[in-house]
């Protein structure tokens, strides 16, 4: 019955050991899997410090909307600087009216007594791609981004 007892304390001491031995190689990993983990948490959030600094201190897409009543300049609003809706009547010389109304960087005409409202079904415009216009109305909305270097932002020849 020795030998038989022998060999289970044997194998048991090597059970032990190689136990041991696998938790300390799960330590090992788990401890690098942390130090991963916290080195892409900080890089992340050192991304995130500049960025939110370089929108706080940029000076906006300096977007412009410039609204023309009869072919006259009636008013220049700058939309990345409205944070509440802005809505103002429009009237135009032949009694006609528009309500165009600016809100978080773009604009649109809301009720017009135009008969076809093309300029209603235009919708809202935050760029410069395309005006909206009302020609019974003489009506004219346009906008114009400017990048902040004042260099255009393409050449085409």
């Amino acid at each position: 019955e020795r030998t038989r007892f022998v060999p289970d304390i044997f194998f048991r001491r090597n059970n032990f050991r190689m136990k041991n031995e696998q938790n300390n190689i799960k330590k090992q990993s788990e401890s690098k899997a942390a130090g991963i983990t916290a080195a892409v948490l900080g890089v992340l959030f050192l991304l995130s410090a500049v960025l939110c600094a370089v929108i706080i201190f940029s000076d906006g897409n300096n977007t412009t909307a410039y609204i023309y009543s009869g072919g006259e300049l009636k008013y220049k609003l700058p939309l990345d600087r409205i944070t509440t809706p802005v809505t103002m009547k429009i009237e135009s010389e032949n009694g006609g009216y528009n309500y165009v109304e600016a809100e978080n960087g773009k604009i649109h005409v809301t009720e017009a007594s135009c008969p076809d409202k093309v300029c209603m079904h235009t919708g809202y415009i935050s760029d410069g791609a395309v005006p909206i216009s009302c020609l019974p109305n003489k009506l004219l909305i346009r906008v114009e981004k400017k990048n902040s270097s004042g260099e255009p932002d393409a050449v085409v020849n």
